[in-house]
C-alpha cells in the first residue's frame, strides 16, 4: 500500500489523503517535517519499473554495481537522485507538498548515504535533519555513519566521529 494518512488531533481520527504521483512502496525509511513539506528518505521494498514520470534509465556507481535511476538522471557523485539497488534498498528522497497533494523526487548534492533502511532520521534544528546508521544487504551490512541534510538547500554532508577539538555537527 502507497498511501497516506493524517491524524486530526481533536478527535483523534485518522483520514486518508489524496495525493498526486506517489512515490514507489517503500518501508523501513523514515520522514521530517520541513516548511510546507514532507521530505521522505530511503527504505527497502520492490524496486520500481518507472520513476513518477515513467521514465528510468540504468547506470554503474563507481565501484560497478548497477543502480536504477529515477526522472532519467545518470548517477553522479556530485548530484544525482537516488537509486535502487536490485533488491530494493533506496537512497532516494521524495517531497511531499501539503498545500498541493503531490509528490515529486528531489536531487540532491554532496555526499549521500547509501541505500539502506533501518536507520534514524530526525530534524536537530529547523534547518537540518541528521540521519544515523542503517542496514542493508540481507541486514548483514550495518551503517554506523552520520549524515546532516540541509533541508533549504538539500545538501548532504558526512560527519566523522567527533574529537574534543570538532564542533559537531
Amino acid at each position: 500500500c502507497n498511501s497516506l494518512y493524517k491524524l486530526d488531533l481533536i478527535t483523534f481520527t485518522w483520514s486518508k489523503l489524496n495525493t498526486l504521483h506517489s512515490p514507489p512502496s517503500m518501508c523501513e525509511g523514515s520522514m521530517v517535517h520541513y516548511g510546507r513539506t514532507l521530505i521522505i528518505f530511503g527504505g527497502k521494498g520492490k524496486p520500481p519499473m518507472t520513476n513518477l514520470h515513467n521514465t528510468t534509465s540504468n547506470d554503474s556507481t563507481p565501484n560497478g554495481a548497477t543502480i536504477t535511476t529515477r526522472f532519467g538522471a545518470t548517477f553522479n557523485p556530485n548530484f544525482s537522485f537516488g537509486y535502487t539497488f536490485d533488491d530494493g534498498w533506496s537512497n532516494a528522497m521524495y517531497e511531499y507538498d501539503i498545500i498541493s497533494g503531490d509528490w515529486q523526487e528531489i536531487g540532491c548534492d554532496g555526499v549521500r548515504p547509501p541505500p539502506n533502511s533501518r536507520f534514524s532520521f530526525n530534524k536537530i534544528d529547523r534547518e537540518r535533519a541528521l540521519l544515523f546508521g542503517g542496514r542493508q544487504d540481507k541486514y548483514t551490512v550495518v551503517y554506523k555513519d552520520v549524515y546532516i541534510l540541509d533541508l533549504e538547500t538539500k545538501k548532504w554532508k558526512q560527519y566523522s566521529p567527533p574529537s574534543t577539538t570538532t564542533k559537531w555537527p
